[in-house]
């Protein structure tokens, strides 16, 4: 048998690609799909690099903090929060932080100082207020308190101790850093308020920083005393001072 072979015609080449995509033939190729790029997080905005001098401020002020509540107001010479906040301020005359500080220690101050008055102490408050003066001259709160305690003082030629008796009892904050120093002026104030205790038969609450603070408190005050004893006892705390109790049976 012999087969003829026919001629390709338009028409016939499409009527064989409908047959074989009626019969399911193979379709038409996709491509691959693209695979999607990653990611990238958007850096951060970060602000401008601190200058040194901000570096300088923050780092003054973090200590000025840290010496306040170790209640270094003043006192010792170049590592207290005074000269810190005082630093920052030559850096940064506006800066309101420091200028905060400032005025909390000055308050801190008048309420020391106060608080001498009011327990009749003139000397203790007289200390608080030299120190006090020291850093703030011109402060006039403190001129207000240097007036009431030139009004308050014994006159020379007197021999009296210059301690009040008062019956109402008190706490008489001590110069930290004249106690310390074991000056003059701190064993004056100790005998000071050893002739009150002496005059009123009050007993005594020592607050000191260490046992052997308290103990040369109390020894200093005896020692004025002669014979007469002094009861009360000692404990530790931040805030050296003297507490009056009523007197003990």
């Amino acid at each position: 048998m012999r087969y003829v072979r026919a001629p390709l015609t338009l028409p016939s080449l499409i009527a064989v690609a409908g047959l074989l995509l009626a019969c399911g033939g193979v379709g038409p190729i996709k491509p691959d799909p693209q695979p999607e790029p990653p990611v990238v997080p958007s850096p951060q905005a970060e602000g401008p690099p601190k200058s040194a001098k901000q570096k300088t401020i923050e780092r003054l002020l973090a200590e000025a903090d840290a010496a306040l509540k170790k209640d270094r107001m003043t006192q010792p010479a170049h590592d207290n929060a005074y000269d810190r906040f005082r630093a920052v301020q030559m850096l940064d005359p506006g800066n309101k932080q420091a200028q905060a500080g400032l005025n909390s220690i000055l308050l801190a101050y008048a309420d020391r100082i106060q608080r001498g008055l009011s327990a009749g102490l003139i000397s203790a408050a007289a200390a608080e207020l030299k120190v006090a003066k020291a850093a703030f001259p011109n402060a006039e709160l403190l001129a207000t308190y240097e007036a009431e305690i030139k009004k308050r003082t014994p006159a020379p030629q007197k021999s009296d101790s210059g301690v009040k008796k008062e019956e109402g009892r008190g706490k008489v904050v001590l110069p930290a850093q004249a106690l310390a120093q074991k000056s003059e002026e701190a064993k004056q104030l100790l005998i000071e308020i050893a002739q009150r205790v002496q005059q009123s038969d009050e007993a005594v609450m020592i607050y000191a920083r260490s046992d052997a603070e308290g103990r040369w408190i109390y020894k200093t005050m005896k020692d004025s005393v002669g014979e007469y004893r002094i009861r009360g006892d000692i404990r530790i705390s931040r805030e050296p001072a003297i507490e009056f109790l009523s007197p003990l049976e």
